[in-house]
């Protein structure tokens, strides 16, 4: 699996990438590009008070 202390590309990960890339869609590539995105503008939304909880809103369930 380590060649030289690097991981072999050619053995092991190529096959299981080749295999699961039709798996892979726009929904993959829209979440892995606006993950980090939201992770960084939600927190600075919930703090200017623009999103909140719905149990702090007075809300009842």
């Amino acid at each position: 699996m380590y060649r030289g202390g690097r991981i072999c590309m050619t053995d092991h990960f190529k096959p299981l990438w080749a295999k699961n890339v039709p798996k892979f869609g726009i929904a993959h590539a829209m979440s892995l590009g606006l993950g980090p995105w939201l992770a960084v503008e939600i927190p600075d939304l919930v703090e200017k008070g623009i999103i909140t909880h719905k149990s702090t809103d007075g809300a009842s369930n």
